[in-house]
């Protein structure tokens, strides 16, 4: 009977997926493990922890975990056939064994917390293998928003790995939209008061009202409506945000690229703010999809920058470019592929965001104003102001359309503790810093931001002094008109002759701006994060 644990080198990919295989096979019982080739979401784990450096797999047997137990008590326990109740954990290391007979307490012992690269559990179901697995952030490009630290006990040792829960359906407690829920929802486990569902308890209140089918095997997925309510019973407010042009009647025609840029636009609000986004697709292969985004890539020179159009009543118009320029594909998690996967605006060999239909973000319920509304709010009040100064013949229409269009305008949801640390620790204008650690706010806040474009690119490789302008939205506001609480403009950075900046700030009555300071600004500060 092999050990409950067992230390093994692994150098490569082809190391990690034979260990995986023969577990699985020990696990299931079945002699014809799964092939490759049907096995995308563990042949993916493994390549994407072999690029890491991983260099021994320490094999955890007999884990009663929690996700599969909810599973099998709900399904697999009601078979004729004998389905094992326990799973296996593979758990990787970025450090080799110290020789072939090294103990595994020895190893433990020895090694360091940074050195450990997450888990990958095997549950005893041989076309689905991938139960609640959890690998590192670090072992992928681009940035991962939405994620979290989660700790890990083995033998006496405990670790912890931050990253974005995973999880393969298995097309009979619950199929691809429950698995993009179960890891949205375990995603915000830690930050939103432990408000998390196991797949058989997502089928259940998803179904509780809207049934179309069969709820145990659950192979048919979810409907829009049943999905919803599902996010809805587990305690957040589900933002249904319908992307190109879908007719359920008609197919899912590819998006244009003026619809993928609203797209983007609309998508990574949330995703910045480390919410993360339920994605509903229609590839041309056919049938409804769903992954969660919970990343993007980054890239220094954006080919066709994404633009936002203010249009000023006079025929003339404000052209600002939206952060999502340098954003070229998303990081999703997808049940079918696997965790850490690029969604594409265009791959017409895999999934991409053209054939989006819906997206849904996973709100707070105490945010009644969506990004989309605070997005304009922000973009009215900035622009209100540089119509002023034309208005005031400080600027004629040409020079502030010139501005504008060297300027980047980025949304994020904030907590009212993160601005007051943010305040805090970076160079900002006395004033500002005074404002923001002191004034009343809201738990939570729209953070509308203005940063140099000739700066923003350099973000991609770290934070940089590029924000120049801040416009602060109460996000429980129901009334647009009355919810800007503070805008601050460092006027210098956008008009070197001048020497002071302003900070405005609203009645909230009236809706109306009541107050305003002149600051003395230390140049382009570091954005809010």
């Amino acid at each position: 009977m092999p050990n409950r644990l067992q230390l093994i080198g692994a150098a490569s990919a082809k190391d990690i997926r034979e260990i995986a295989y023969a577990e699985l096979k020990d696990l299931t019982g079945k002699t014809e493990a799964a092939s490759p080739s049907t096995q995308a979401p563990l042949e993916n784990c493994c390549k994407a922890v072999a690029t890491s450096g991983v260099a021994a797999v320490l094999v955890q047997r007999k884990v009663q975990d929690p996700d599969f137990s909810a599973e099998f008590a709900a399904y697999y326990s009601r078979q004729f056939a004998s389905v094992p109740k326990q799973c296996t954990r593979l758990h990787l290391f970025s450090v080799a064994p110290a020789s072939p007979n090294e103990t595994v307490l020895d190893f433990l012992d020895r090694i360091s917390p940074a050195d450990y690269l997450g888990f990958i559990t095997l549950r005893p179901v041989i076309k689905s293998p991938v139960g609640a697995t959890i690998l590192s952030s670090s072992i992928t490009g681009g940035f991962i928003r939405s994620d979290d630290s989660f700790p890990v006990h083995i033998a006496g040792k405990e670790l912890s790995v931050r990253g974005t829960p995973f999880m393969q359906q298995d097309n009979a407690v619950g199929a691809c939209a429950q698995a993009s829920i179960w890891m949205a929802l375990r995603t915000l486990r830690k930050r939103e008061g432990d408000r998390a569902y196991d797949p058989a308890q997502i089928t259940d209140a998803a179904t509780r009202y809207f049934v179309t089918g069969r709820t145990r095997p659950n192979r048919g997925g979810l409907t829009q409506q049943q999905m919803t309510e599902a996010i809805r019973a587990a305690g957040y407010s589900p933002h249904l945000m319908p992307l190109g042009d879908f007719w359920y009647s008609n197919g899912h025609p590819a998006m244009s690229d003026d619809q993928l840029d609203s797209a983007l636009r609309a998508i990574h609000p949330y995703v910045e703010s480390q919410i993360p986004v339920v994605l509903i697709l229609f590839p041309p292969s056919g049938g409804g999809h769903a992954v969660v985004a919970i990343g993007h890539t980054w890239t220094d020179n954006p080919q066709a920058p994404v633009k936002v159009k203010v249009n000023r009543g006079n025929g003339k118009a404000f052209r600002f470019t939206h952060a999502a320029s340098w954003t070229p594909s998303l990081i999703v998690h997808n049940d079918n592929t696997g965790p850490y996967r690029l969604l594409d605006r265009r791959n017409p060999a895999d999934y991409s965001l053209e054939h989006g239909a819906s997206a849904i973000p996973l709100l707070p319920t105490d945010v009644f104003m969506s990004a989309e509304e605070a997005f304009e709010l922000g973009l009215q009040v900035v622009s209100s102001l540089f119509d002023g100064f034309v208005t005031a013949k400080l600027r004629t229409d040409a020079e502030m359309e010139a501005l504008t269009d060297s300027l980047v305008v980025r949304l994020s949801l904030v907590d009212k503790r993160k601005i007051r640390q943010w305040a805090a620790v970076n160079p900002m204008s006395p004033e500002l810093r005074e404002e923001l650690r002191l004034m009343e706010l809201p738990k939570r806040l729209w953070a509308f931001e203005l940063h140099l474009a000739s700066r923003y690119p350099q973000h991609g490789h770290a934070i940089q002094n590029s924000l120049i302008g801040l416009v602060l939205i109460d996000s429980t506001g129901d009334d647009v008109a009355s919810s800007p609480l503070l805008m601050h403009m460092n006027l210098p950075e956008l008009f070197p002759q001048l020497q002071s900046g302003a900070i405005v700030k609203w009645d909230s009555t009236t809706g109306l701006p009541d107050a305003s300071v002149k600051t003395n600004e230390q140049g382009a500060t570091l954005p809010v994060r």
